[in-house]
């Protein structure tokens, strides 16, 4: 079973008039002792292929994944944040981080299966068809195959 690993930086200090920027770098590997293959690739990027879901779908499940680990940390969307996705088995682990203006990160780890179940998350299609995507996407940029 392939490793893959991914991490979403939502930037929005330093960007053009606060805007929201989202980038993501993906890497996927064979197993533990090979070469990852990687890929650095912005959201609008991936939104823009052939066959990619929709912004609203891209934006709720990646804004459930975030929110839920707000919630954890106890923090709002004001500042940076990146979640950092990793295979483990059948599910996703995630480690949020909230990046203030000053002093420490904070961080809180979970899993994606815990945020499908949370109330109000987007529904398990949406899910699959952002989860389904961003592999494929991610394989393909990253010339894995």
């Amino acid at each position: 079973m392939p490793i893959r690993e991914m991490t979403v930086q939502r930037r929005v200090d330093a960007t053009i008039d606060g805007a929201v920027e989202y980038h993501i770098h993906y890497s996927v590997r064979t197993d533990i002792l090979t070469e990852p293959k990687t890929k650095d690739f912005r959201a609008l990027d991936l939104l823009a292929a052939p066959g990619a879901p929709s912004e609203a779908t891209f934006l709720a499940v990646s804004g459930a994944v975030r929110a839920y680990g707000r919630a954890l940390a106890s923090t709002d969307d004001q500042h940076d944040e990146h979640t950092h996705f990793f295979t483990d088995g059948d599910d996703y682990q995630i480690e949020y981080r909230y990046l203030p203006p000053s002093g420490a990160p904070i961080t809180r780890a979970y899993t994606l299966a815990a945020v499908r179940a949370a109330p109000g998350a987007p529904s398990e299609a949406d899910f699959d068809a952002v989860t389904d995507f961003l592999v494929s996407y991610g394989d393909a940029a990253a010339g894995y195959s």
